[in-house]
């Protein structure tokens, strides 16, 4: 048996002493770690569930280091001449071991480098951190200089779904327990969120071909807020959700664009005790919150999350929906006629669906659209199923997240990834534990050559991340051969219009695609290209670039979503696009202030601001 051979003091013995928690100099760049630290309240105890031996043989036979240094050194390995070498050794890992002992700040060279130190250390918890400028285990060194050398670069964008969240609206569990009935609010995050960041091709047949009209596909057959293409959601091994945005774009983005992303998604504005929980906008919804409500939450609510929680059936809890709606004399009515629990329909319909027609009737009837309440419906359903994210783990390059394929210290769970687009099927008490893997392990013995991972339950799950995460990703960090590589069609204006936008959208490029010396010294002779487009065929030729994985994120829903005033974050990529189009439509600059200054009063002003003079650069060799 695998788990006799470890000695039962494996833990006990091993560390003596204690780290306090450090924090980097400069003020806010201190490390934050997702959700309540582990705490111990007895070290002695050994959940059934969790235990220490057990660990040590899944660091030793199944924790995937060679995925996990794959995904953190995007291509960066050394088998290319234009790798960072240095890029994996810049990221920050946190373990967190026995007794609350933290390590901060460690790094490693290698997978080998990894799997040592976890092996020797067998941490309880593994956080990965940003990657910084310098070695962060050697920021001491730099911190003489008093020139800010030690800062980070790059982190993925994170976002955390906690279901202690929803305790004020669900009723079968609370605090760190979770269940069927509940779970469900997970899937629903996990539909919307994934839907707005992600690109989402609708045309499932649509092959590749040499073609230009069959091989690019039109803009109204793609739709995405941001435009991200790899996204790995994780179950956090207990109670909620992670989702990791590995996007190149998404991975420099600033802490002042992070936030704005985290605030395009900030809905839920209460909490326990406010009779208002969520704030929808003005008069008219904004195109993101309606596909939200129509794709998923209504339907959800209605269908399931209303009957599983038995919303309206007792006083207490349909008070607080009551509660919501601000004319007096409809909420009495209803109370008069819930209290007695009497029902207006004599049919054998669950009493929760009958309520809720019976409300939703009342507040949709023309006569309630002069007063405002037909917004209420909305705001009811929103409240209770709208994803509630902890937006300062969005916010900040610096805050720590826990590495996939953990395992849960309290539950014994592995935090496996989850599969968006099958995320209903998903049961978090179905999960992997640690004694569950060993007994595994323990009954077979590796016949017809299989691994020790393919013998177990967790196969299945490092197999979907490999095949559908892992190598899309690392295939988008191929690293850029030649200009040659970028499809271009067979007839069309001038395949140069399509290098241009290229070495506009990416700094990448313009060490290799033609315009490059102009670029670099803010010298663009744009009256070099003799054909003008029209502005649906400079999209279907941006969509080439995009098609090709350099620009993920060039078609983000302009020019609509560009003149939307209720708009938070829009990227210097799409103030690019407003100048494009204002050249293939022949329009002059003062539409492109106009674009600007529409758009000045929402956090992307900081981007505007910083490209503008390159704008008007461009423009003005254009006039000349």
């Amino acid at each position: 048996m695998i788990v006799s051979k470890l000695s039962d003091d494996l833990m006990n013995s091993r560390y003596k002493s204690k780290m306090t928690r450090e924090e980097v100099e400069n003020g806010r760049d201190n490390m934050l770690i997702d959700g309540p630290e582990y705490q111990n309240p007895n070290p002695n105890s050994i959940s059934e569930c969790f235990n220490a031996n057990y660990l040590k043989v899944y660091y030793s036979k199944l924790f995937p280091y060679s995925d996990m240094f794959k995904w953190m050194a995007y291509g960066n390995d050394g088998k290319h001449p234009g790798c960072d070498m240095s890029y994996f050794s810049r990221r920050e890992f946190s373990f967190t071991l026995d007794n609350d002992i933290y390590l901060r700040f460690q790094s490693f060279k290698s997978a080998s480098e990894l799997e040592s130190a976890v092996k020797d250390k067998c941490p309880f918890k593994i956080d990965i951190g940003p990657v910084y400028s310098v070695d962060p285990s050697k920021r001491h060194a730099y911190a003489q200089t008093g020139d800010n050398v030690f800062k980070p670069v790059e982190r993925e964008l994170i976002f955390d779904i906690d279901m202690t969240d929803y305790d004020d609206i669900r009723y079968c569990c609370s605090g760190a327990d979770v269940c069927r009935d509940c779970w469900p609010l997970m899937t629903a995050a996990i539909k919307i969120i994934d839907t707005a960041l992600r690109v989402t091709d609708m045309s499932d047949n649509l092959e590749k071909s040499q073609g230009f009209s069959e091989y690019v596909i039109p803009h109204y057959m793609l739709r995405y807020d941001f435009g991200f293409i790899h996204i790995l959601w994780v179950f956090s091994g207990r109670r909620g959700v992670h989702c990791w945005v590995c996007d190149a774009k998404a991975r420099r983005l600033t802490n002042e664009q992070r936030a704005a992303i985290a605030e395009y998604f900030h809905v839920y504005k209460g909490n326990e005790n406010s009779q208002k929980k969520v704030y929808l906008g003005g008069s008219s919804l904004h195109p993101f919150l309606v596909r939200s409500y129509t794709e998923v939450l209504k339907k959800f609510f209605e269908e399931t999350y209303l009957c599983s929680q038995q919303l309206l059936s007792a006083e207490e809890r349909y008070e607080k929906i009551l509660e919501m709606i601000p004319d007096e004399s409809i909420t009495s009515d209803f109370r008069g006629k819930w209290q007695d629990n009497r029902r207006s329909s004599s049919s054998r319909e669950d009493i929760n669906v009958a309520r809720w027609g019976q409300l939703k009737h009342v507040l949709q009837a023309g006569k309630q659209k002069g007063q405002g309440l037909r917004r209420c419906v909305e705001e009811i359903v929103f409240s209770y199923t709208y994803p509630r994210l902890d937006s300062e783990v969005s916010k900040h390059m610096n805050h720590l997240l826990k590495v996939p394929f953990c395992v849960h210290p309290k539950t014994g769970r592995v935090c496996v990834p989850i599969d968006p687009n099958q995320c209903e099927d998903f049961d978090p008490t179905s999960v992997p534990t640690l004694s569950q893997l060993l007994e595994e392990l323990n009954r077979s013995h590796g016949g017809d050559g299989e691994t020790d991972l393919e013998r177990t339950s967790l196969g299945k799950s490092i197999a979907f991340f490999r095949s559908s995460f892992l190598q899309p990703l690392l295939k988008s960090c191929k690293p850029i051969v030649g200009y040659e590589d970028l499809i271009i069609p067979r007839s069309g204006p001038p395949c140069e219009i399509v290098a241009l936008y290229a070495s506009l959208m990416t700094p990448e490029w313009c060490a290799i695609v033609p315009f490059s010396s102009h670029l670099a010294n803010k010298r663009i002779r744009l009256s070099a290209l003799s054909t003008r487009l029209t502005s649906s065929q400079f999209l279907e030729y941006a969509n080439i670039v995009y098609r090709t994985g350099y620009l993920q994120s060039f078609l983000i829903s302009f020019p609509g979503l560009l003149m939307h005033p209720s708009v938070p974050y829009v990227d210097f990529q799409v103030i690019i696009g407003i100048f494009a189009l204002c050249f293939v439509d022949n329009r002059d600059l003062g539409s492109v202030a106009l674009n600007l200054e529409r758009l000045s009063c929402s956090s992307l002003a900081v981007s505007c601001h910083t490209h503008l003079n390159w704008i008007v650069l461009m423009s003005d060799n254009y006039a000349s």
